[in-house]
Parts: C-alpha cells; structure tokens; sequence
C-alpha cells in the first residue's frame, strides 16, 4: 500500500465518529445573523431547536417581547445584516405570511400591521427573485399578541414519570422502562384545549397524560410539548432524554445549540488527526527521497 493510500485511509478513520455517534434532526437551519427588527427590535432565536416530526411546527425565532391587540406593528428587515448571510439581497422582494388565526401576505422590505384578534402567530418570511421565483423562505417567528397588558402567557411544563422538568433540562433514563409522560401541571388563564407531543422517534401524542414505552433506543431523543389554550395561544416546552449508559450523568446541559457537541468534538479530533497523519506522511517521504 502507496502513502498516498494509507494517509487517506487514515483520514476516513479519523472521521468515523461522525457516522458512530447519534445526532439530532432540527427542525430549521437558523440564519447565521440576526436582520428581522419587530418594533426596532432584533428577533431572538427560539429556545426549541429540534424535532422529530416535519409537521410540528417549530418556529427558528421568538420575537424580542410580547405585543397588545389593535396596536401598530412595524416589522423591518436590515437588509445590511441580511447581506452579510447571504449575499445579494437588493433586488430581492421579501412575503411577510401571517398564520394561526389570520393569514395575509404582504410584499416589501417594510411594513406595518395591527392584528385584531388576539393569539399566538407564526409569521413565515418569504424571498424570491427573478432568476428565482419559487418563494425561498428565510425565517418564521413566533408572535404573541395579548388581549391586554394583564393577560398571563400559558406555560408548558413536562413531567416524566411524577417529576417536573424545565426546558433546556437533560434527563438520563433507561429506554427499556416504561415512561409517564404528563402536562397536566401546566399553566393558562383558559382552558387547554389541544397537546401536542413530540416523542424525540417521530411519534406522535395528542393525550394531556399517557404510558410509553420506545419501541427502540433512540440513545437520545428531544421530547417536545405544545399546549394551546382556549384564547389561542401556544407554549412550547421540551426536554432531552439520554441513554444513561451511553451519556456520563455530568455532562454539561447545552442550552439552544444548533450543533450536536459530540459531532463538534469529532470534527476537531478528525481534522487533528488527520493534521498529525498528513506531517508523518510528509516525513517519512523525506526520509525516503533522502
């Protein structure tokens, strides 16, 4: 076997930890830079990252503070900042699509909106081109439109197997047990009248409670629920559950990553590796041609 052949042997090896370790399907690729302004304010992405489920609709962001029915918005795109993630965008023309109640399109780099009816809505942001008509969409938000100032946002809260948990939580289980999943300890000022669980294994609850048991180890799944109340406001919750044996029980809590840490490890162990195997590939061929 040539050098050449075991330097990149070496390299493929380096790199097989990607492919071993599991990882994460997400629900949206985030835009590398914030442009969206609500009110003179920049949008914040979300706090959920990932699904299992292409239906469950989880915004990329969160706009920066909640706002009251019949009152003026003003959404604005920086185009600058825009530019800077993706190019061009002069002669873009940019869909601002409302849904979740009400449902409008409008074209244009600014606008100004007053929701009438109170709710929480997902505004999809569009852009299209010339040379490319099909709408390319960039980012959907999440907005909560109040009654008043008073009214108190519902609030998701999961329990598993009799304790409560907080977003952003890592829990270590077993997969081979049963689990009891529960909502019932969440919060709203109205009643709520749907759940919505995403198990982490593109499964599927409706029930405010249930026993499950996963078919098969997922190792690490994200477990998602949404409630909506009776005024049509959402809240999303989730929690990370991993394979107890897989993951160390002391392993740091990432909060709103967009990149799996095991395959950010890998990539720089891979890339450090193949570094060293290239340098000792080069010398030994000094050695020889000397």
């Amino acid at each position: 076997m040539t050098l050449r052949k075991l330097f990149w042997l070496f390299s493929i090896l380096s790199f097989l930890p990607i492919v071993i370790f599991p990882s994460f399907i997400y629900a949206h690729v985030e835009n590398p830079s914030h442009f969206l302004k609500i009110n003179g304010k920049y949008t914040n992405h979300y706090h959920i990252t990932s699904t299992s489920l292409e239906g469950f609709d989880v915004p990329s962001h969160q706009a920066p503070e909640n706002y009251v029915v019949n009152q003026t918005i003003h959404f604005e795109i920086d185009t600058l900042a825009l530019k800077n993630a993706r190019g061009d965008v002069d002669q873009d023309l940019f869909i601002f699509e409302f849904s979740g109640g009400e449902t409008i399109e409008n074209q244009g780099k600014n606008i100004s909106y007053v929701f009438q009816t109170p709710g929480s809505y997902i505004l999809k942001l569009y852009s299209k081109t010339a040379k490319s008509p099909a709408p390319e969409l960039l980012q959907t938000t999440l907005l909560h439109v109040l009654p008043s100032t008073e009214y108190q946002l519902p609030k998701a809260v999961i329990t598993v197997d009799g304790q409560p948990y907080e977003s952003s939580e890592s829990l270590f289980v077993n997969f081979d047990d049963e689990f009891f999943f529960d909502a019932k300890q969440s919060f709203s000022s109205s009643e709520i009248t749907e759940y919505t669980w995403d198990l982490g294994n593109k499964v599927l609850g409706k029930d405010a409670s249930f026993i499950y048991e996963y078919p098969a180890n997922p190792y690490s799944a994200y477990l998602i629920l949404r409630i909506t109340n009776a005024d049509g406001f959402i809240a999303d919750s989730f929690v990370e559950l991993k394979d107890e044996e897989l993951f160390p029980k002391n392993e740091v809590v990432r909060q709103n990553s967009n990149v799996d840490f095991r395959i950010a490890t890998a990539i720089v162990i891979g890339i450090f590796l193949t570094l060293i195997g290239y340098f000792l590939v080069k010398k030994v061929k000094k050695g020889i041609s000397s």
